[in-house]
């Protein structure tokens, strides 16, 4: 008899932060859906009756941890906090875990195993599912640097140093996403940019990455197809929210979070 999928609900302020723990347990099978603090958190909560409540710094923490009590007392908690842990008021049993950030993916997942005996299942392979990122970068070391930063966030990247070895690997390869230089030797990343979204039927989104950022390069960009300009240096964690939103495995909340601050 096959085991019913854990639900799960995760309410975070920021949905970068909890993404690792959603990923790792939709990959151990189980129903994950998020929400980013109590405006949308309860409905989701109503509507779903969550077995777990992941609390990651919500807006109104302590409330929302009440609400969330209130509304499905029979859920399991878990609470981590941006300071010193301290129990939320109106949380007695059921709370798994109240501590301080930063908590480590496994500890999260051990003591989720523990408090759900046999409902996380084996982890899927995680190369099936994560998505694909194409870098072209003339720079070879900048382009080494940022295949290491997609890779640690579990992407599969495909690194160019030419627009030629771009459009050789575009049909092999597939990727959800090209991350594009401008300024390149021979063929520049406007005119790939055009190629990639004329061979992939405009399948392939494209983010320029460039030191010459500008709005009049923001608006050339859009002509050639481009989603997005980014300007070189770039935070990574702005880099990996353009990543992810073109090419992450995201629900509607965290698409929409996302958007929002980009």
């Amino acid at each position: 008899m096959e085991t019913r999928p854990l639900e799960v609900l995760l309410v975070a302020r920021d949905a970068s932060s909890i993404r690792p723990l959603r990923e790792e347990l939709r990959r151990r099978g189980v129903r994950v859906r998020s929400a980013s603090g109590a405006e949308d958190g309860l409905p989701r909560a109503r509507e779903t009756r969550p077995e777990l409540v992941v609390l990651d710094e919500p807006a109104g923490e302590g409330d929302v941890a009440d609400a969330m009590r209130s509304l499905c007392p029979e859920a399991e908690m878990i609470v981590l906090t941006g300071g010193a842990a301290g129990t939320p008021s109106g949380v007695g049993l059921g709370l798994l875990l109240c501590s301080a950030k930063p908590v480590a993916t496994g500890t999260l997942l051990e003591i989720i195993d523990q408090a759900f005996p046999g409902r996380l299942r084996a982890p899927s392979d995680p190369a099936r599912a994560a998505g694909k990122v194409l870098c072209v970068d003339d720079d070879r070391d900048y382009l080494r640097s940022l295949e290491r930063l997609l890779t640690r966030r579990g992407y599969r990247v495909r690194s160019c140093e030419t627009a030629r070895g771009a459009l050789e690997a575009l049909p092999e390869f597939e990727p959800d996403v090209a991350l594009l230089d401008v300024l390149m030797p021979g063929m520049d990343g406007l005119d790939l940019a055009r190629e990639i979204v004329r061979t992939s039927h405009d399948r392939v989104p494209v983010v320029f990455l460039t030191a010459l950022a500008s709005e009049e390069l923001a608006g050339e960009g859009r002509r050639c197809g481009g989603r997005f300009v980014l300007a070189k240096p770039c935070g990574p964690e702005k880099l990996l929210d353009v990543v992810d939103y073109f090419a992450g495995d995201l629900d509607d909340s965290e698409r929409e979070s996302i958007k929002a601050r980009l």
